[in-house]
């Protein structure tokens, strides 16, 4: 851990008059580790989003559709954390429902797109990205390509 330069709080003692109130300042040093860096604001809110996603019902698109499970809720969580931890200026990706019970996250940009469908036990992934020639859909682990390369450049 490393301590970062302090932060100085200041408020006044009494409420401001025609004079200049006495203010009592505050030091404090925050330690934190030395290789952290501050998470993208968009986690919070997907990993909400994601959560929200156990509210549906089945039948939710009117029809037939299954509800969201727990354990694609939760995979599909733990998912959207380590890509954000890995690729820190991503923007934030679009969180839909599949018909099918799985989470589905999205991000578009131009040419290129990854896509990651979370399910109870498996994540599928799409990635296409024209300037590399890659059109590929299946299961993550068979992936050609590390999609976290191509999320990189999609800002």
């Amino acid at each position: 851990m490393t301590l970062i330069e302090p932060a100085v709080f200041g408020a006044p003692s009494q409420t401001f008059t025609s004079t200049a109130p006495e203010v009592a300042v505050q030091v404090m040093y925050f330690a934190v580790p030395s290789s952290h860096t501050a998470p993208p604001r968009w986690i919070d809110a997907v990993d909400i989003e994601i959560k929200e996603l156990l509210l549906l019902s089945e039948g939710w698109d009117g029809i037939a559709a299954y509800s969201v499970s727990t354990d694609a809720v939760d995979i599909a969580r733990r998912l959207a954390a380590e890509i954000c931890e890995a690729v820190p200026a991503l923007r934030r990706p679009t969180v839909t429902p599949s018909i099918n019970g799985r989470v589905v996250l999205e991000w578009h940009w131009s040419d290129r797109h990854v896509d990651f469908t979370v399910g109870r036990d498996s994540i599928e992934v799409f990635v296409e990205d024209e300037e590399r020639c890659l059109d590929w859909e299946g299961p993550l682990a068979d992936c050609p390509v590390d999609p976290l390369v191509v999320l990189a450049t999609l800002n």
